[in-house]
């Protein structure tokens, strides 16, 4: 199909905006009102303490301002009344809240404190001693010195002695201005006349200018341009005092509600429901070049550290410029405020919407020219203005048109033979004026060129190519860098090579390309900033982390080695040193601008004009203010284990108290919500660590010496003062402290001394017991080898051979040699098995038998449940204790003696019985010198070296086995619940091992 456009007249309807020359001036104002924080709108003063917060007084309390909240105080917080109409900062930094009662409060360590003197203030003036705002001052001595209307000037010196300034003339409303050595007093002189009486160091003139008493404010400026020089409002008017004259400066017809000169010696005026005007000099009869919310009426104004300007309001609470120079243009009526382009003609400043529409305003006025309505409901996408064709191109839905801004003319250019499959696919994405008489677009579906008449070159027709090109740049050798949905392309001579394959990097979707000597700016949707070395083609990547506002870029424009780059989160200026290191600069809607999101940049002369979703700002780059003043960086709250405790620059704590949680602000309000912060914890962490969040938390800290350290970056690139430091050390518990590990170690080395004594003592009551009980071993053996009874066994067995009766005296011979050797052998040990000692008692019992014949009998009965081979037991016990029954008791019998032993095992011990039926023994005697004392000193030895439990007793009874009185020798070996069992049965292991 052939399509084909004619040239087009188009009828222009001229929107002209008429306004005086101080008024097209337009700015963004940040506004806070009771929605945002304050206690209400109705604000009477404002002041920025040293500190760099904001205050401000309302009727309904006073707030302070970090930029991010508001911190509101009143009566419940100390406040003597929620009415304040004046605020001042003394020498001490205690910020005065002075009251509509004259009652004077004051902000000191986070607390309000009452004036203690404000019952001489009550009782002098009364409640209703209203204070002339601005007149109030404390100076080094704290005298305070203030004035109230219709009474005049007092002061109160540190003791609380209230004292008035007296003068010559009835004045009344008196206010106070100190410069130098000089001090300026002013009022009226009184009620009826009203006329002026001002007066230089406590000395009134009068003056003949009538006024309005009953609703005139009084204001110093404070200085003029002289020394003796005063600018002072009263009523309407606005004087100057010099040579003990008055000049009448202007009388504004209305009522004077501010007059003040600021920091930068601009003078500010506020008239009733007029807003405030702002002059460079006294000259008050020119119009201003300033004119701020012309229908608000402004209470005060202050131009603060970063020369943001505040204006407080009576009905409307707070406004925050915080650029003179960021201004808007006021758009005509439109249903969207979008501006999707902009381009700058040698007249014009033209702007495109939504709309079907190109708007154009005067680039000298500002002010709106003319809007031109474009055919076929097309919009204009892209804006270019050619400076060989003198005309500007729009590129709209339906490729480009001519517009000629003499003869307010366009027309479209003529389309080559090509199928579209839709309007989309001729929508203009990038557009450029080329260096010859053509232009290059970038569309949907490729890249296209053309002049003033018709398209020369489309990629998808001629070399098949066919990409959606979001950026273009020309090359001096009129080769193309293109940015596309999938990357980086570079065009030249029909030919495209694609960087995206090789370098992952530029594969991204590209919105911006700007290229200056050897580097290639490439602006990403996502990405960030690329900056690609054409000489190596190295990249080297600036995002978020670096400091850009946001990683989707929109559009890069350069001016003086700078570049500024365009984001969906503000503007950023990048600067380069020499050394190639860079610095970021930050504009957003906290400098001043409509709005956030960028949709274009464009740099004419020194002017920056942004193109932004919510319409257009514009600024002399040579004359922003960036925020270059420090950031004031403040710790807030400190909380120690999640309690708060008073911040202080040092503290001692506990082990235990070791989670600690830092609050803070950095004030810097053009940069209200972006300030970042770098952080560290010294030594905990070695580097700084980043973060845009107002606490920081740590938890479980160890033992040990801390600091940790703060700092503020603001929009404009600039730190805060390292001075920010909050030193702690957490103790140390006491198990880890030195006397502590003294005191342990102390205790070691008294109880390896104590332990090595007792081991000693051990071993040598040991060795002593050993001794003793050898001792009494070898009386055991005295006992046990007593030589009448191996006399006794001898003599029986001779009798035995001269009888001729050789087996019964081989056998006892044996028994006699078995028994000799089975003593010998146990002597030299401590403990026998049971086996080995009933071993011996037999052998004794078989051979006394043999002697004694038929006059003896024995029994033997042990418990089936004991095992006898591996029992232990003290050797040598049972055997004297028969030997006793046998010799002593019934060695007198003539016949039926009879001795019985039983052996019966208890749960926790062995029981030995030996019964007798011999004659009552009361002697105690064993035998032969051998006694119960002797037994019982063994056992006591036994039972001291073993720590065993044995136990021997004696006693008479009728004997159940014989029906009749015997002796009956108890034995008891004490187990101890089978301690001593296994400690014996070990011993015995341990000898048999040696």
């Amino acid at each position: 199909m052939k399509t084909s456009f004619k040239y087009v007249a188009i009828a222009i309807s001229m929107i002209f905006l008429v306004s005086q020359h101080a008024n097209y001036q337009e700015y963004t104002y940040a506004h806070f009102g009771e929605e945002d924080g304050l206690p209400g709108s109705e604000i009477y003063h404002t002041i920025q303490d040293t500190k760099g917060y904001i205050w401000f007084a309302t009727d309904n309390g006073v707030s302070r301002f970090d930029g991010e909240n508001f911190e509101n105080f009143d009566i419940n917080s100390g406040l003597v009344n929620n009415t304040v109409f004046d605020l001042y900062e003394d020498y001490k930094g205690r910020i005065w809240f002075i009251s509509l009662s004259g009652q004077l409060c004051y902000f000191e360590n986070n607390k309000i404190t009452h004036y203690p003197f404000n019952r001489v203030i009550e009782n002098n003036l009364g409640v209703r001693a209203i204070p002339v705002k601005n007149s109030f001052s404390v100076d080094s001595l704290d005298n305070i010195c203030f004035s109230v209307g219709h009474y005049g000037i007092f002061n109160i010196n540190a003791t609380g002695e209230l004292n008035k300034q007296q003068n010559d003339y009835n004045v009344s409303t008196i206010i106070i201005s100190k410069r130098g050595k000089n001090s300026y007093s002013m009022g009226f002189r009184d009620r009826g006349s009203a006329k002026i009486a001002l007066a230089m160091n406590e000395h009134f003139i009068a003056f003949d200018y009538k006024i309005n008493p009953s609703r005139s404010s009084l204001f110093f400026a404070n200085e003029g341009d002289s020394e003796n020089e005063i600018i002072f409002s009263a009523d309407k008017y606005i004087f100057k005092y010099v040579g003990n004259t008055i000049t009448k400066l202007i009388d504004y017809q209305d009522d004077i509600i501010w007059f003040s000169k600021d920091r930068n010696k601009n003078y500010w005026v506020s008239i009733r429901n007029k807003g405030i005007k702002c002059f460079t000099n006294t000259n008050f009869n020119d119009s201003p070049g300033v004119w701020f919310l012309k229908d608000k009426e402004v209470s005060s104004v202050l131009v603060d550290n970063e020369n943001g300007i505040w204006f407080t309001t009576l009905n409307n609470g707070v406004y925050y410029l915080p650029s003179r120079e960021i201004k808007s243009l006021p758009l005509p009526s439109l249903r969207s405020d979008n501006i999707l382009a902009v381009a700058a003609t040698p007249h014009y400043l033209c702007l495109s919407t939504e709309e079907d529409a190109l708007i154009a305003f005067e680039k000298k006025s500002m002010t709106h020219a003319f809007t031109l309505k474009l055919p076929d409901n097309n919009t204009s996408l892209e804006l270019v203005y050619h400076p060989v064709y003198q005309s500007l191109i729009c590129g709209t839905y339906d490729l480009c048109r001519f517009f000629d801004e003499n003869t307010k003319n366009s027309h479209a250019i003529k389309s080559a033979r090509i199928k579209y499959s839709g309007r989309m696919d001729r929508a203009i994405k990038s557009l450029i004026a080329g260096k010859g008489e053509y232009f290059w677009a970038g569309t949907y579906t490729g890249l296209y060129k053309f002049n003033k008449d018709s398209i020369t070159y489309l990629s998808n027709a001629s070399d098949e190519w066919e990409k959606t090109v979001y950026a273009i740049f020309e090359n001096e050798d009129k080769s193309l860098w293109l940015g596309t949905l999938n990357g980086l392309w570079k065009y030249r001579n029909g030919e495209y090579e694609y960087f995206g394959k090789n370098n992952a990097v530029l594969s991204h979707r590209i919105n911006a390309l700007y290229k200056n000597s050897n580097s290639l700016f490439i602006g990403t949707k996502g990405f960030g900033l690329i900056i690609l070395d054409l000489n190596d083609f190295s990249a080297k990547i600036i995002n978020t982390s670096n400091g850009l506002a946001s990683n989707s870029i929109s559009s890069i424009v350069e001016y003086k080695n700078e570049l500024w780059i365009g984001t969906n989160k503000g503007i950023n200026k990048i600067a380069f040193n020499k050394q190639k290191e860079i610095s970021i600069s930050r504009l957003d809607v906290s400098s001043g601008l409509i709005n956030n999101e960028i949709n274009q940049l464009l740099i004419d002369d020194s002017i920056l004009y942004i193109a932004t979703r919510h319409g257009i700002n514009y600024l002399n780059i040579d004359r922003i203010e960036w925020a270059e003043a420090k950031p004031k960086l403040h710790i807030q709250t400190i909380k120690i284990n999640n309690k708060d405790t008073l911040v202080l620059s040092g503290y001692q704590l506990y082990y235990e108290q070791n989670n600690i949680s830092f609050s803070y602000i950095g004030i810097s309000y053009k940069s209200r919500k972006n300030i970042l912060y770098k952080y560290q914890l010294y030594p905990l962490e070695q580097k700084w660590e980043e973060t845009n969040f107002n606490n920081i938390n740590y938890f479980n800290l160890a033992p040990g010496n801390y600091q940790f350290r703060i700092k503020a970056f603001n929009s404009s690139g600039t730190w805060s003062d390292v001075n920010e430091t909050i030193s702690f050390s957490i103790a140390s518990p006491f198990w880890h402290k030195w006397w502590f590990y003294l005191l342990v170690l102390s205790f070691i080395m008294i109880f390896i001394f104590l332990s090595i004594q007792k081991i000693l003592f051990k071993i040598r009551n040991e060795n002593r017991l050993r001794k003793e009980l050898k001792t009494f071993m070898s009386k055991t053996v005295a006992t046990q080898i007593n030589p009448h009874f191996i006399f006794n066994s001898f003599n029986s067995i001779h009798h035995s051979i001269l009888k001729n009766d050789k087996l019964e005296s081989s056998k006892n011979l044996s028994k006699l040699s078995s028994y000799i050797r089975a003593v010998l052998d146990a002597v030299q040990k401590e403990f026998l098995t049971l086996s080995d000692e009933l071993f011996i008692v037999k052998l004794y019992l078989e051979l006394e038998k043999f002697r004694l014949k038929d006059k003896l009998a024995y029994e033997l009965i042990i418990d089936k449940n004991i095992d006898q081979k591996n029992l232990i037991i003290p050797g040598l016990f049972i055997q004297p204790l028969v030997e006793k029954a046998i010799w002593n008791r019934l060695k007198n019998n003539n016949e039926g003696n009879f001795v019985k032993i039983t052996i019966d095992k208890h749960p926790n011990s062995i029981i030995v019985l030996i019964e007798d039926n011999g004659k009552i023994d009361d002697s105690n005697n064993l035998n032969q010198g051998i006694n119960a004392d002797f037994i019982n000193k063994r056992i006591q030895l036994l039972n001291e070296l073993y720590k065993g439990q044995i136990t021997f007793g004696f006693t008479q009874n009728t004997l159940v086995s014989f029906n009749q009185k015997g002796n009956i020798v108890k034995l008891v070996l004490e187990l101890s619940q089978g301690r001593n069992y296994r400690f014996w049965k070990k011993q015995k292991q341990l000898k048999e091992q040696k």
